[in-house]
């Protein structure tokens, strides 16, 4: 599984006026377009912008809108209460009354406006990320699912290889593409039970950026996804053996763990993310993991309904395969990783590729 085979080659800095995308934060309009909203309630920023698709969901203001307007209502309000008492003398109930007006009409609207100045404000992490050029797609906007996959490495530094199979030429999403195993995260997925849980540094990967609600339960379950569909496309089964593992009424679990394996999530190590561009048929937020082999606890014979074939390829032979080109810069990625960091460590910066403005980025988290 992967995220989009239209990843483009050609990059170039990003020229956007951050005053411009200021300007349409304070009119609490989307930075992009200046046409969607900025918001979807008082003070909750919509996912995604409805008139150009522009994911607004990274933009996070944290405290500063409060500390913000309580620095104008306090310094600038009260001067100019005081002033007013002292240069025109209004009567008592005329002057608490306009006081008490004037100070709730300003704070609310500072409250509202500031977070739209700093969610307009390009991120400072951006400009010196990579951007790309592409052209989203025409379908209906519509919100990524969640997603998963898994690269299996086997052997050692210098041959090392990586486990992948074809997709199948029916298939309405990337037919024909090499790509590694994976999957979007079902609903069983977070009721899935595992041995291990994940690294502290790989969970708070997961939970950067999460779109809707954080939880370690939900990147529990986007660990369990990919395991669970590296199993069925490939029988590869991560994890623990366990003599008598728990009982499950989802048939892929039930399957699973049928074989006597509980899954263990501690060696998966997060190597990048990746989220399809808007307006595409099919949209994704994937994140890719990587594991070593000696976290197999069996290999089984499975029907090849997803992956054909599936094989163990050097890196350099899986870039002679017809890869969709997210799986192309993610190898690219690993590739890079492993020369510099050959036990993957858990702390390592992880790339994190998605659309912004028409152009792709790519951020560390």
């Amino acid at each position: 599984m992967t995220v989009s085979d239209q990843l483009p080659s050609a990059s170039r800095q990003d020229r956007r006026s951050p005053w411009l995308a200021i300007g349409r934060g304070l009119r609490a309009r989307c930075p992009a377009c200046a046409r969607g909203r900025l918001y979807k309630s008082y003070l909750k920023t919509d996912d995604i912008c409805g008139s150009y698709g522009e994911e607004l969901f990274h933009h996070r203001a944290d405290d500063a809108p409060p500390y913000f307007t309580m620095l104008i209502v306090g310094h600038v309000l009260v001067a100019l209460v005081l002033w007013t008492e002292i240069a025109l003398s209004p009567p008592d109930g005329q002057g608490r009354g306009s006081r008490a007006a004037m100070g709730i009409a300003h704070a609310w609207f500072r409250r509202r406006r500031t977070p739209g100045h700093f969610r307009g404000k390009p991120n400072v992490k951006e400009t010196a990320s990579s951007v790309f050029d592409i052209r989203p797609g025409t379908h209906p906007n519509r919100r990524p699912r969640d997603a998963a996959t898994i690269i299996v490495l086997s052997g050692q530094a210098g041959g090392l290889r990586v486990l992948m199979g074809q997709r199948s030429a029916g298939h309405a999403f990337l037919p024909g593409k090499v790509v590694f195993p994976g999957g979007s995260t079902d609903r069983a997925d977070y009721h899935a039970p595992f041995a291990q849980s994940l690294h502290p540094e790989v969970m708070a990967k997961l939970t950067v950026n999460m779109r809707g609600r954080t939880s370690a339960r939900r990147a529990q379950a986007l660990a369990l996804s990919a395991i669970r569909e590296t199993y069925e496309e490939t029988g590869v089964l991560l994890g623990n053996p366990c003599a008598d593992p728990p009982a499950m009424r989802n048939a892929a679990w039930r399957d699973f763990l049928s074989h006597g394996v509980l899954p263990d999530l501690s060696p998966l190590r997060l190597i990048a993310r990746a989220i399809t561009p808007p307006r595409f048929k099919r949209r994704f937020d994937a994140r890719f993991f990587a594991v070593f082999d000696d976290a197999i606890a069996s290999k089984v014979a499975v029907p090849d309904n997803e992956l054909i074939d599936p094989a163990w390829l050097t890196i350099e032979e899986a870039r002679d395969h017809p890869l969709p080109d997210i799986t192309r810069t993610v190898l690219a990625e690993l590739e890079q990783r492993l020369a510099g960091d050959p036990d993957l460590r858990a702390d390592e910066p992880v790339p994190f590729y998605y659309m912004r403005r028409g152009r792709f980025r790519r951020d560390l988290i």
